[in-house]
């Protein structure tokens, strides 16, 4: 099955060209980061975008190419899981046909964990991917790490059992060829330059310079995104 990128053996990035993309952020809280959803005019506004990394990404992208025409659309949901992804995904995914998805979900699964946890997980992930390529087969897919911190609110065996998510999300990516980003490297680096309640004030909830930093690091995982960056070759 074709995809709009691959990755080769020497980590170089293959995409096809495209005039305009419609990239979509999907999630939970971290993603949806007070987004205004009050009202259908000002969903895909700067407001609608949130004040997270998604909309600094988005940002930085239109700001190095101003004539992109790009969208870039936010439908990340407070307190969603994956399967709350699912039951929205036709609406809030599918029917926008965007060319690129990034996912960022699985600290919810993880903190509320209920009957078979991982497998559930693991399972309705898969269906998301597969309903995708199924539909939208030129969509290239990045799957982002689910990443915390242990607090009071999100304790250790949260954190222990969050390695296994992630090491899921890591392995779907590879099955299925999506891009992957590995938020949880990030924040374990970021702990070494400041307290962890610099970057993740609650364990979960990254703060507006953590957001800062998480859109440079998805920036940097998908330069595919960016068409004339030396070692990336652009099909026709």
């Amino acid at each position: 099955m074709k995809t709009n990128f691959r990755t080769s053996t020497s980590g170089k990035n293959i995409i096809k060209k495209s005039k305009k993309k419609t990239i979509l952020f999907q999630g939970d809280s971290v993603t949806d980061c007070a987004r205004c959803d009050v009202s259908a005019q000002i969903l895909d506004s700067t407001g609608g975008l949130g004040a997270g990394y998604a909309f600094i990404a988005s940002a930085k992208l239109q700001a190095e190419q101003p004539a992109c025409g790009w969208t870039f659309l936010n439908r990340g949901i407070g307190g969603n899981k994956v399967a709350d992804l699912l039951a929205r995904w036709r609406c809030d995914a599918l029917s926008l046909k965007p060319n690129v998805i990034s996912i960022l979900i699985g600290v919810n699964d993880c903190a509320h964990r209920v009957g078979e946890g991982y497998d559930i997980f693991e399972k309705v992930f898969r269906l998301l991917i597969e309903m995708t390529r199924s539909e939208l087969p030129s969509t290239s897919l990045v799957l982002c790490e689910p990443f915390a911190r242990e607090t009071e609110s999100f304790p250790k065996h949260h954190l222990a059992m969050l390695k296994d998510y992630s090491r899921i999300v890591r392995n779907l990516a590879t099955e299925n060829e999506c891009l992957f980003v590995p938020f949880q490297e990030l924040f374990d680096d970021l702990f070494r330059e400041a307290p962890g309640e610099h970057w993740l004030p609650d364990g979960v909830h990254p703060s507006a310079v953590a957001h800062f930093r998480m859109a440079d690091f998805w920036l940097k995982h998908c330069r595919f995104l960016q068409t004339e960056l030396p070692g990336h070759h652009v099909l026709a």
